[in-house]
């Protein structure tokens, strides 16, 4: 498995130094989330590629459907036909994901995770994302995932650097205080 991670990365790696403008790095990052968000919606695709028993052919057609479906261009389909030609199809959602996290690093885009106890709406998404985007000082990617051990909050996370705002925290500090003043 690690010699596939490593394989992994320097083929990602040789892809993205064919992307020398960043309107080309771009574009490999929408045809990237675009399959992305495919397989993952029709997981069976993706457990066809990881079958070991199928003819390399068999998911070469299915890949080339797959690319013509979505516009991929020349040299992305090409490196996908590696994947299938060195047996590392198996690891296609990684390799997907590997693009994706070292564009959205070359195109300095800062990741921002966003946990809540419950579903947050339009509004508060918004408002979240100027706040965060002023912050930061960049192109922010907000990712919004539910964590039902905050117990009515948020907790927003870039990198290491965290921020929680949750009635367990608060609550947690208020004691913290308590204890020190009446210790």
């Amino acid at each position: 498995m690690a010699s596939a991670l490593v394989a992994i990365n320097k083929i990602s790696e040789a892809l993205l130094s064919f992307y020398s403008e960043n309107q080309e790095k771009q574009s490999l990052l929408d045809q990237t989330e675009k399959l992305i968000e495919f397989l993952e919606k029709e997981e069976d695709i993706l457990a066809f590629f990881a079958e070991y028993g199928l003819d390399r052919d068999h998911k070469k057609e299915a890949l080339k459907v797959m690319c013509e479906k979505f516009s991929i261009d020349e040299l992305f389909s090409n490196t996908l036909n590696i994947l299938i030609d060195k047996n590392l199809i198996f690891h296609l959602s990684l390799f997907l994901s590997t693009i994706k996290s070292t564009i959205n690093k070359v195109l300095n885009v800062q990741n921002v995770f966003v946990y809540s106890s419950f579903p947050i709406i339009q509004e508060q998404k918004d408002r979240l994302e100027k706040l965060w985007s002023k912050k930061v000082y960049r192109k922010c990617l907000f990712h919004y995932l539910i964590d039902e051990s905050l117990g009515l909050g948020l907790k927003v996370q870039m990198d290491t650097y965290i921020e929680e705002f949750s009635l367990s925290s608060n609550m947690a500090r208020l004691k913290l205080q308590l204890d020190s003043v009446f210790g």
